[in-house]
């Protein structure tokens, strides 16, 4: 669970599960999305329903997606906006 990490310490792991991408399935749970930027495919829930799936770079571009909009307002003032 990296949701009481700070930003310095979630950043070494995003770098480290990132290192083991090609090598084998990685399966993430993050309500972070800067946790998953280095996914190939992104599932999106809410009240345990599957609302969005698919190639992360490609919802990351389409405007309206779960993922776009959770992305547009994950930053603040105090996380970077680069992590991974």
């Amino acid at each position: 669970a990296t949701s009481a990490l700070d930003w310095q310490n979630q950043s070494l792991i995003a770098k480290s599960i990132d290192g083991l991408r090609g090598s084998m399935t990685i399966l993430t749970i993050a309500h972070r999305p800067s946790m998953i930027a280095f996914a190939d495919w992104v599932v999106a829930m809410e009240d345990g329903r599957v609302v969005e799936v698919g190639q992360y770079r490609r919802l990351k571009a389409k405007p309206g997606s779960r993922l776009s909009r959770m992305l547009s307002g994950e930053q603040s003032e105090t996380e970077p906006a680069d992590v991974a």
